[in-house]
């Protein structure tokens, strides 16, 4: 995992709405080229909880377009993807309850 993924993953938090947006914009370009973003899905997804809606929609945005990227789990080893199946499924769960 890049030590920039995580820092960049943190910045979603900031108290300073531009820094975290640019932490978005930058979470998703890495999410179009790699799947380092992918090892925070349970983060993301209880970023939906938060009582903050700006981080609310920032976990939301995430997870979307992983899930738009990565809906083919054809792509995925064997192994894989009963794990992105089911990562997938808990997103669009979440994403059901707003």
């Amino acid at each position: 995992m890049s030590v920039h993924v995580a820092e960049t993953f943190e910045l979603l938090f900031d108290k300073n709405n531009t820094a975290a947006y640019k932490a978005l914009q930058e979470l998703q370009k890495e999410s179009e080229n790699t799947n380092s973003v992918y090892l925070y899905m349970d983060r993301l997804s209880d970023m939906l909880d938060s009582d903050n809606s700006y981080i609310r929609t920032r976990g939301l945005v995430l997870l979307a377009l992983f899930a738009l990227h990565n809906a083919d789990t054809s792509v995925y080893d064997d192994s894989m993807q009963p794990l992105v199946y089911k990562d997938i499924q808990k997103a669009l769960k979440e994403i059901e309850k707003l």
